[in-house]
Formats: structure tokens, sequence, C-alpha cells
């Protein structure tokens, strides 16, 4: 089981003193190739570019910048159809590879494969959300889950328990701890029980 899972955020208005996580779904509409959710204080965008690659876009404003990536060059990753589903609680988006679950109240997201287990899931208290003029997105990490990825990063190779600048920087004598070092690739693999998927 393979996944690859891409998360974007942009825009922002004003700081914030503290964290303020997007609150319940108050309303959906249905785009082209996914759904744009109303959560106040805020708007997620959410588009499948393939039956198992997905991007979510957050706006406090509701407004959303034009695609725009100097390093992706091909963003149409093939067949991109998906059935949408609403209960009172709950908008499932299903492909042929994969369920996105959408809780309504407040506004969390979970990634499920084929069979309906759980590859990837936003954390049941903050999940998405300012804090002051940055952006974060809070997840479920479970136990057997382990981390690789983030480029060039020195360290140990398993990047769980640790926290990561994504910044460039030029270091010439660099240590094993050091951070942030030459490049910033924020991507990375989530592997638990022989499956993975990236954000």
């Amino acid at each position: 089981m393979k996944h690859s899972i891409t998360i974007l955020f942009l825009s922002w208005q004003s700081a914030l003193s503290q964290i303020t996580s997007i609150g319940d779904v108050s309303s959906f509409t249905k785009i082209k190739n996914g759904i744009i959710l109303n959560a106040p204080p805020a708007k997620v965008r959410i588009n499948f570019l393939s039956p198992d690659v997905i991007r979510i876009c957050m706006s406090k404003n509701g407004l959303f910048k034009s695609d725009h990536s100097w390093a992706v060059i091909n963003d149409s990753l093939g067949e991109n159809n998906f059935e949408l589903n609403e209960t009172t609680e709950k908008i499932f988006l299903t492909t042929s590879k994969l369920t996105l679950r959408i809780q309504k109240s407040p506004c969390r997201i979970s990634i499920l494969d084929i069979d309906g287990k759980v590859i990837n899931q936003d954390d049941s208290i903050k999940g998405m959300c300012w804090s002051g003029q940055e952006i974060s997105v809070w997840k479920k990490m479970p136990k057997d889950e382990y981390y690789f990825g983030l480029g060039e990063k020195s360290g140990s190779i398993d990047r769980k328990w640790k926290s990561y600048s994504m910044w460039n920087n030029d270091i010439p004598a660099y240590r094993a701890d050091t951070d942030p070092l030459y490049q910033t690739i924020p991507f990375f693999y989530g592997l638990r029980k022989g499956g993975t998927y990236g954000i």
C-alpha cells in the first residue's frame, strides 16, 4: 500500500495571540476535482490530483492563490474522479484507492485506504489552526508509526520525536545534529505496518 498526500496551507490576514483551530463545517461547495469547505474562521479546498494524491489548502480569507511551483512541472497525475456522500456528521470523498473522511463538528480530516484503515488523520483537539501568523496542522501519531525524509537534514534517519526548521542555511562546519542546513525539502514518509504515505 503506497499513498501520497500533499498538504499545502495558504493565506492569512491578521495575527492571533493563541492557537485558533478551524471550526465546524457549515457548508461546502463541490468543484471540478474536489470540494471547498466553509469551516469558520477558514475555508478549506480539497483537490484530487489522482486517485491517491490529494491537495488540501486552507485560507482564512477564502481566497486561494493560483497554483505555482518551480519544483513541480506536471500536476496532472491521472484520473481524479471521486464520489461524494454526506451524513449529518461526516462528508466522505471516495476514489478508487482511498476515502477522505471529513468530520463536520469540528472540521477534522482523516484519510483511509480502500479497506477502511486509517492512513493519516488530524488531531481531534487542534487539527488545522493558526498560532499568531503561523499556520499549523496537528496530526495523530500512532506509537508504531515512523517518519523518514525531509531532504538534507542531519541526525538520525528516523525523524520521529524530532523537530526541524524548514529554512535554507549555509553551515560550513555542521555537527551531527545541526539544523537547518543547505536545503529545505518539506516532504516526509510515514511508515506503519508495511504501509507508507507521504506528506
